[in-house]
């Protein structure tokens, strides 16, 4: 067992949320994001893996590398942009099917799974105006998934 970020992605890509357009992989992140697109949740291009920390599973670890094993703590930061901004009479006319779709992804980032690897957290900020790479207003939130994955080091 080895650490696989480019699989988390890939898990997180793969999960079906009603009413979601896109979610993307970390191969495929947009330099922009088109109304269309929307909605769209893609790792954020700034600090998608974030620090991580790793220690041996056990206090002592006596014995080759091959014969222990290590827990790794991560985190992976995601932008979801829910509508532009400025869409409707404004954010608050979103309130209800943004926070709706938001449960949503929570629920299934929850119940990730991925072999060696336990979802420790789901978190997001607050629904409001956030930015895509290229600068445009959207009503989103920025969401972290904190993992534990375990690896034979």
């Amino acid at each position: 067992m080895t650490l696989a970020a480019t699989t988390v992605s890939a898990a997180v890509a793969a999960l079906p949320i009603s009413g979601m357009k896109s979610i993307r992989d970390v191969d495929g992140i947009p330099d922009e994001v088109d109304t269309r697109m929307c909605p769209i949740m893609f790792p954020d291009p700034n600090a998608w893996l974030d620090a991580s920390e790793g220690a041996p599973e056990e206090e002592t670890t006596f014995g080759t590398a091959g014969s222990r094993y290590w827990v790794v703590h991560r985190a992976y930061n995601y932008i979801w942009a829910y509508r532009e901004a400025g869409d409707g009479r404004g954010l608050k006319s979103h309130y209800s099917a943004g926070s709706t779709m938001l449960d949503a992804i929570m629920t299934a980032l929850v119940a990730l799974d991925v072999a060696s690897t336990d979802v420790q957290s789901v978190s997001h900020t607050r629904f409001g105006v956030i930015t895509d790479p290229s600068g445009k207003s959207f009503y989103g939130a920025f969401i972290t998934v904190r993992v534990r994955e375990r690896i034979n080091a």
